[in-house]
């Protein structure tokens, strides 16, 4: 029961979280930012400091999701915002920092047999839409 709820928390956290670095993305016109505020939920849904999650190469974040049990409902939240922070991270000018967030994203959508081929071409909509239809927001 009570891991359970633990787990609801991180989740609607994570959710919070996405939910929030929209709006900075889009009213504020801060993408920095936002994708700071979706980092750190990252690494907060995985239990887990963000700065050292956030540095892992792609297939060793994937493994370290696998090995520690993630819980499966979040891990498309996860790959999902990670897809979201590499746009994110793109327009604020840290390409280098997307394309990892970009392989990050991949690695832990294929490892947990997500699809984001949809997230190619907006994914602030994309997202808003997945939250939508999930009934999240």
């Amino acid at each position: 029961m009570f891991e359970r709820d633990y787990i609801m928390k991180l989740l609607a956290d994570l959710l919070q979280a996405i939910v929030k670095s929209m709006l900075q993305a889009e009213k504020e016109e801060n993408p920095y930012l936002a994708a700071q505020t979706l980092e750190a939920a990252i690494g907060n849904a995985v239990d887990m400091d963000a700065s050292v999650f956030m540095a892992l190469s792609p297939d060793s974040m994937a493994s370290i999701m696998s090995i520690s049990h993630t819980d499966p409902r979040s891990t498309e939240y996860i790959a999902r915002s990670l897809a979201l922070a590499a746009d994110y991270n793109r327009k604020a000018g840290f390409d280098e920092i997307a394309d990892l967030r970009q392989g990050q994203a991949e690695a832990v959508a294929a490892a947990f047999g997500h699809d984001l081929s949809d997230m190619d071409d907006d994914p602030q909509a994309t997202m808003q839409a997945f939250l939508d239809q999930e009934d999240c927001a």
